[in-house]
């Protein structure tokens, strides 16, 4: 059979030349196989292929565990004014506060009075903070009050500067700058109030920090009350 004979046979029967094909080289693979000519896997190959699956297990923590460990560190860090915080010059006026965890970035106010025609009009700004409680390097509570606002539609955003804020848990961090100092604090509480619970109590002693906001989807004299405690300062 000539070479064109073939190939046109090849073409216009191609299942029985994939039949003879296949048939031909099971035959071969037979007889390499019988007469050991088909190379045994190396040593190493081989002994891999026995060794059984091992399946890895490893401890796991859950969130909540690593807030209680957070919590529980950031409280034995608090021992009074740090280092740093002591060499500062007195004085210090918040002028920003950042919460990474909620989305709050928003500028401080420190109005000198505390009539309430001066801290509303502050406030269309963003927070403030409150006369006459402590600086930023002095013992006592920097106490900082701030909107609340969930209108789907508000043109002051000063009127959102501390909204999700009642979503902290005890030792998320809450960074409040002073210029180019960040003073740094761990949440320890989280509380809702009324107005007719009175006054709030402010520590004297250490380094805390109070912020307050409105209930926006609750009572109009409900407040959150969030209260945390230095943990350290950092400057840029």
């Amino acid at each position: 059979m000539s070479d064109l004979h073939r190939a046109h046979h090849v073409v216009t029967r191609p299942w029985e030349s994939l039949f003879v094909f296949l048939l031909f080289f099971f035959l071969m693979s037979t007889g390499l196989f019988f007469i050991d000519f088909v190379p045994e896997p190396p040593a190493e190959v081989a002994k891999q292929a026995e060794v059984p699956a091992v399946t890895v297990t490893s401890t796991t923590t859950t969130v909540a565990e690593l807030t209680k460990v957070a919590a529980v560190q950031n409280v034995n860090l608090i021992a009074g004014p740090t280092p740093a915080v002591s060499n500062m010059t007195t004085g210090l006026k918040p002028t920003r506060v950042v919460v990474k965890k909620v989305g709050v970035d928003t500028p401080v106010l420190n109005p000198t009075k505390s009539d309430l025609a001066t801290l509303d009009e502050a406030l269309l700004k963003g927070a403030v903070r409150y006369p006459g409680t402590a600086h930023m390097n002095e013992e006592g509570s920097v106490v900082i009050f701030g909107h609340q606002s969930y209108l789907p539609v508000v043109r002051n955003q000063a009127f959102m500067a501390f909204n999700d804020l009642q979503n902290l848990v005890p030792g998320d961090v809450i960074s409040v700058y002073a210029g180019d100092v960040e003073f740094r604090y761990a949440v320890r509480t989280v509380e809702l109030k009324t107005t007719d619970a009175g006054s709030i109590a402010l520590e004297t002693k250490g380094q805390t920090l109070t912020l307050v906001t409105c209930n926006s989807l609750g009572a109009k004299e409900e407040r959150y009350i969030i209260k945390a405690d230095l943990i350290g300062t950092f400057t840029n």
